[in-house]
């Protein structure tokens, strides 16, 4: 039961924040690219709130994902990723500071020459770390497997055992029941 809580409320929860990070980094690309396309003062409000609102998002998903991590695996590629992310924000912040100012030549430059390469890198970190994960959660799978075939041998063993005693039971009190019946039996035909 532990092994099954343990995968229901650590590794499905690491996989889900990792997700979350990949979604919001992609998501920022997305929202900085629209930055160097639109000129509307609306618009360019939106997709920078759009940009604010993500960073806030990340910055509590890698709260809650990082202290989960306990493989060596796990914490290297965190603090890669971390690297990338800031370097991300930084490429990003420049490139939104231009659209919102409406130079959108200079901001698609920046978007691809900055802000791509360092999303393709904090990808990759992502990447890692949910591989990372994936192997912790086909090694825990074996484990939880192993555990729950153990206990319904000992479940079948138990079952067993309930059996032969239930009959052993049974036939003690079958015994002591006829006995006396059949010793009534032999008086009362020694009599007549």
């Amino acid at each position: 039961e532990e092994q099954v809580q343990k995968f229901a409320r650590d590794n499905i929860v690491k996989t889900m924040l990792i997700s979350d990070v990949r979604d919001v980094v992609n998501d920022q690309a997305i929202a900085v690219r629209n930055l160097g396309l639109v000129t509307d003062d609306d618009d360019n409000r939106e997709q920078a709130k759009r940009l604010a609102d993500n960073w806030g998002r990340l910055d509590e998903t890698v709260a809650r994902l990082e202290p989960m991590l306990v493989s060596e695996t796990g914490k290297a590629a965190m603090g890669r990723l971390k690297t990338e992310l800031a370097t991300l924000r930084r490429a990003v912040d420049k490139a939104a500071a231009l659209g919102t100012a409406n130079k959108n030549a200079e901001a698609i430059k920046v978007t691809f020459d900055e802000v791509r390469p360092v999303q393709r890198r904090a990808l990759s970190e992502v990447g890692n770390l949910l591989a990372s994960q994936k192997k912790l959660n086909e090694s825990d799978l074996v484990t939880a497997e192993a555990i729950f075939t153990g206990a319904t041998w000992v479940m079948w063993g138990i079952a067993g055992f309930a059996v032969v005693l239930a009959a052993l039971l049974g036939w003690i009190i079958t015994r002591s029941i006829t006995r006396p019946v059949g010793e009534a039996m032999s008086v009362a035909q020694s009599i007549a």
